[in-house]
């Protein structure tokens, strides 16, 4: 299902999104679709980004550090030697 909208733009945007939609070979529609959707996912993309720098700002507690020596020493003595 589609809706129909009017949206309102200065002459010079439209006069690029009319230009930009002859060089993709696509409606004006579409191209404003194209954008929308991909405003939409870059925006979504901020959020995650955003949530993941809050669940890791405090960075690792005691027991992730210690899990990350144990395992830094392990990995030296699988590749000790072999370089």
């Amino acid at each position: 299902m589609t809706i129909k909208t009017a949206i309102s733009i200065d002459a010079e945007l439209f006069e690029k999104a009319e230009s930009m939609a002859r060089t993709l070979h696509i409606t004006r529609s579409g191209l404003f679709v194209l954008a929308l959707k991909e405003y939409l996912r870059r925006h979504e993309d901020m959020e995650m980004y955003d949530a993941l720098n809050d669940v890791y700002r405090d960075g690792p507690d005691t027991a992730e550090r210690a899990l990350n020596r144990r395992r830094k020493a392990r990995h030296r003595e699988v590749v000790d030697g072999q370089w």
